[in-house]
């Protein structure tokens, strides 16, 4: 039972998941309120859907048509072909306020900009999944796959952190 706990602990640490109680000095933070630009907004001629302090997020269907900063944050719309919204190298994003803000903003696009096939996720179930990917991500676990978070509507009910473990 010990070893579980420690085995816990570590992942919850190397995640970030208690960087809630850390000074919020994240190097990406989101403006208050976020600036949707959903008057503005077309996924294609300026797929900047949200800016925040330092930088943008572009929510887009091909990744080649952004030329992000370093701070900025790519959302590949694939709702249309895969039921799914991928988040580009989410594993630089592990503060669970942080991750918060960016979903609230993924579901604010969907709600704006719904697709043709039914793009259905709850917030805690992207959460969950979006800590998942980055524990294996800083444990190394298959990192091409994990680097990036992707949130299809079959995965739901996936993944629940705490206990640790992918449900079949």
């Amino acid at each position: 039972m010990k070893v579980k706990c420690k085995i816990f602990i570590a992942a919850i640490l190397s995640c970030g998941v208690l960087s809630i109680v850390k000074a919020q000095n994240d190097d990406i933070k989101i403006s208050k309120p976020p600036v949707i630009m959903d008057g503005t907004y077309d996924i294609e001629d300026n797929p900047i859907f949200a800016t925040f302090d330092n930088g943008n997020i572009y929510i887009i269907d091909d990744p080649d048509k952004v030329d992000e900063e370093d701070n900025d944050i790519v959302i590949i719309d694939e709702r249309d072909t895969r039921e799914n919204m991928r988040i580009e190298d989410s594993y630089r994003l592990d503060n669970p306020l942080t991750q918060l803000k960016i979903i609230n903003i993924i579901l604010k696009y969907n709600e704006l900009h719904p697709s043709k096939k039914e793009w259905i996720r709850t917030k805690y179930s992207l959460l969950n999944e979006w800590i998942a990917h980055n524990i294996a991500y800083f444990w190394d676990y298959e990192k091409e796959r994990t680097e990036s978070v992707d949130f299809e509507n079959r995965e739901e009910d996936t993944y629940n952190i705490l206990r640790l473990t992918k449900k079949d």
